[in-house]
């Protein structure tokens, strides 16, 4: 059986190809160039011609949940002329699932734009999501430049409003644990 994501992340890949086509003429290898990269494992440090290719395809990729984080980057987002592009890039991107907003909240994206978009797509996660992977956002936290972040209001507000499932108590067990553990 087909696992569901795969199935999802091909299904985004052909509407992005075919909405890709309306509006742009592209060469049939940047197709398959594209393709072959949203493909590779997170892990996979990107080389400069893959990186090339989805900036040249920037507009086109922030329509696919998957591509945003691998897009993003490629992005120089420290140089003054690459932050407005950036916001161009962060205005056109749909909402991330979380495991794709947990990718944007680690320590290879200090950009406090990018952090407020991956916060702002966390707020549309499930309270069951959330949950499951509390222990990963709390520990996003260590990567915040500063106390007063968007993820931190974003945690304390989820922890406010739903005090049986998400209360203060299991939050400040986690950062326990994370002090304790060093994790």
């Amino acid at each position: 059986m087909i696992p569901r994501e795969k199935i999802q992340f091909h299904l985004q890949l052909i509407i992005w190809v075919i909405n890709y086509l309306k509006l742009n003429q592209i060469y049939k290898i940047d197709l398959v160039n594209v393709a072959n990269i949203l493909q590779y494992s997170p892990f996979k440090e990107l080389n400069d011609y893959d990186k090339e290719v989805l900036v040249y395809n920037q507009y086109s990729l922030t329509q696919i949940d998957t591509a945003i984080p691998k897009l993003l980057s490629c992005l120089d987002f420290y140089k003054l002329s690459e932050k407005k592009k950036l916001d161009k890039v962060l205005r056109l991107c749909k909402p991330i699932p979380l495991v794709q907003a947990l990718k944007l909240l680690s320590g290879d994206f200090l950009c406090e734009q990018i952090r407020k978009y991956a916060v702002s797509s966390l707020e549309l996660a499930s309270l069951i999501d959330i949950q499951e992977h509390l222990l990963q956002i709390v520990q996003a936290l260590k990567y915040e430049m500063y106390h007063d972040s968007f993820l931190a209001r974003f945690i304390l507000k989820k922890a406010i409003q739903n005090p049986l499932n998400l209360g203060i108590h299991l939050i400040t067990t986690y950062f326990k644990v994370i002090v304790y553990f060093g994790i």
